[in-house]
């Protein structure tokens, strides 16, 4: 299924769209209510139309699309935004070939700019190769402590996600070790990791899914040392 991210400025506005698109379109929504949270997520996992709720979009917020078009996100990008600065989005739409829908706008036409967006022919490739796999997978949480097991159904270089029976203590955001166990050669490798999307239900056994992208080991450290 095709998927959809969602940066919203509020949780009102989270749900509304996000109840719009999963019950008039047949794509799946996660949501994200910063920089932050949304370069982590469209660089690392397979989003096909990134949708930003923005209320301004002048220079600034330009600068920071361009910023996500170097990072490899090619996929398209809708802004919805009350003003709109002429200039900026003159140079986007030129140069990073993002779309617009004036606020106030009627449900029908975000449905209909959607529908052409997500339909389209020419679709790029993903910024990371994804491989399918199905590897036993044991988490620990740095914040809470918690250890689950889980297995692991996709893999990149960015990323990874799993699926658990419970939902873990630790939420988006949270930094968590990875220890990946290789039956077929009886190895395992250790990775350190940052949550960035979760589902209830994921794709593969029904489980609690976890979107996580790999960090390296300087930032774990200064995230214990802000703790301390």
């Amino acid at each position: 299924m095709q998927k959809i991210l969602l940066q919203c400025r509020s949780l009102d506005e989270a749900n509304q769209l996000k109840n719009f698109y999963e019950s008039r379109l047949p794509y799946a929504a996660d949501v994200s209510f910063g920089f932050n949270d949304s370069e982590a997520i469209l660089t690392s996992f397979p989003i096909h139309l990134f949708v930003w709720d923005t209320q301004n979009y002048h220079m600034e917020q330009a600068s920071w699309i361009k910023e996500l078009r170097g990072m490899g996100f090619i996929y398209p990008i809708l802004v919805l935004s009350e003003n709109i600065d002429m200039k900026a989005m003159k140079g986007s739409v030129a140069n990073d070939k993002i779309h617009f829908l004036e606020r106030p706008f009627e449900y029908k036409a975000l449905k209909g700019i959607t529908l052409k967006l997500m339909q389209s022919r020419n679709l790029p490739q993903q910024m990371f190769k994804r491989f399918k796999t199905n590897q036993p997978l044991s988490i620990e949480s740095y914040s809470t402590g918690e250890q689950m097991e889980s297995s692991m159904f996709n893999l990149s270089v960015g990323g990874a996600y799993f699926e658990a029976e419970k939902k873990p203590s630790a939420s988006i955001g949270d930094l968590v070790k990875l220890q990946v166990n290789l039956n077929d050669v009886d190895k395992s490798h250790m990775m350190n990791a940052r949550i960035v999307w979760t589902t209830r239900k994921g794709a593969y056994s029904g489980g609690y899914g976890v979107g996580v992208k790999f960090v390296r080991n300087e930032e774990i450290y200064k995230q214990l040392l802000e703790k301390m």
